[in-house]
């Protein structure tokens, strides 16, 4: 091993090990202390250690820590050394430094995964007092109210030891889940909500996703692959939070002033699974055309090649989608098209070309036409006036 460096910095690491997104966090902190070169030092305070035993003398020099329990947020101010909050349970309440994930647009996210599904009954299945899914949950509710749906609302808090988890369904969720029309799309706030819901699907021997879809979110591949049936989630930016806090956490050590609003991350893409792998409509012919826009929507998609795809004829086909959709073939192509360059332009820093290919259209002119039509600003107008989020042009 290596010896220490001279006038190295002690960092403390209070993150939960037991969870993905606490260990794609450390791995973050990891490659920054590499790239950087930093002389760092770390001490890691596992998530079983009694907090009231963290060392008062010989203090770290900083500290990144998950603070989403009363008990850890007594423990890192008596310590009193400059700290980056990795967590958005409390919320920004603690008036400490903050990098976390864009609650707003995983909400958002969501929201589009099950419309583009054409899912017309949503609910939200989240945590009682938690700030993280109360964001979650309120963009959810607003992408889909801006859409034409109501969205049902559930939140219950867990009552074991630690806010992660130590709590199962009880029968008000029971209840609540089998009084939900069918087919629904229940969004939850993170991958163990979900799996608790799934478990409650099956309880109830509810077809899953054919009655009920679920989508979690940080796509913690153990807890979503041991789900039944495997779990679809969104996956978060879990390393580049933590290269985010890691550099911020440096800028304060420095003597820096902290920044006046917390430092968000956009999630990444929902990992498909099971639980949602369905598209919520009656009509097989028009299921399998839905389905073909949601998997070719990156090339050229003729009606004619829809009707064939669907084994029916053109006119068929369109007063299906008429009649379920309210759009023609090529109305709902445009839409998608248009969704997924909003999302991409907003989740990424994709180039604008980039994304007209991905999107189908054949060029970025064409992109750029369409867009402004649709939202009165250039793609890249879009991304810098903040409507979209975070991203480079």
């Amino acid at each position: 091993m290596p010896s220490p460096q001279a006038n190295a910095k002690t960092i403390l690491l209070l993150v939960p090990l037991d969870m993905e997104a606490g260990r794609g966090i450390l791995r973050g902190v990891r490659d920054y202390a590499r790239t950087r070169a930093a002389a760092w030092e770390f001490r890691v305070w596992y998530p079983h250690f009694p907090v009231d035993a963290l060392p008062r003398g010989g203090r770290p020099d900083g500290i990144i820590a998950h603070l989403h329990r009363a008990d850890w947020v007594a423990a890192v101010e008596r310590l009193a050394r400059p700290v980056v909050n990795v967590s958005n349970v409390i919320g920004d309440s603690l008036r400490r430094p903050r990098v976390g994930s864009d609650e707003a647009l995983i909400g958002r996210c969501a929201a589009e995964h099950f419309l583009e599904r054409g899912f017309r009954n949503f609910a939200f299945f989240g945590y009682g007092g938690f700030a993280h899914s109360r964001l979650r949950g309120a963009a959810f509710q607003e992408r889909l109210a801006a859409a034409g749906h109501a969205c049902d609302l559930l939140a219950e808090t867990p009552s074991g030891p630690d806010t992660t988890g130590g709590w199962a369904p009880g029968a008000r969720v029971h209840a609540w889940l089998r009084a939900l029309p069918k087919p629904v799309a229940v969004f939850t706030p993170s991958a163990i909500r979900g799996f608790e819901l799934l478990e409650v699907c099956r309880r109830e021997k509810l077809r899953v996703p054919h009655e009920v879809a679920v989508l979690g979110v940080d796509n913690d591949e153990i807890i979503c692959d041991l789900a039944t049936p495997p779990l679809s989630a969104i996956r978060t930016a879990n390393e580049r939070i933590g290269f985010e806090a890691a550099a911020l956490l440096a800028r304060l050590m420095a003597g820096r002033r902290p920044p006046r609003r917390p430092v968000l991350v956009p999630p990444g893409e929902v990992v498909v699974r099971q639980s949602t792998d369905v598209l919520a409509v009656q009509d097989p012919a028009l299921e399998k055309a839905l389905r073909l826009i949601r998997d070719q929507l990156h090339r050229s998609l003729s009606v004619a090649e829809l009707a064939r795809a669907a084994a029916v004829s053109r006119r068929v086909l369109e007063r299906k989608f008429h009649d379920v959709v309210g759009l023609s073939p090529l109305q709902e192509i445009r839409r998608r098209r248009l969704e997924r360059a909003a999302r991409l332009l907003a989740e990424s820093a994709l180039p604008v070309a980039e994304i007209a290919e991905r999107c189908g259209f054949t060029t970025t002119q064409m992109l750029e036409t369409a867009f402004r039509r649709e939202h009165g600003l250039t793609p890249r107008r879009y991304r810098l006036s903040g409507s979209a989020g975070p991203g480079a042009s």
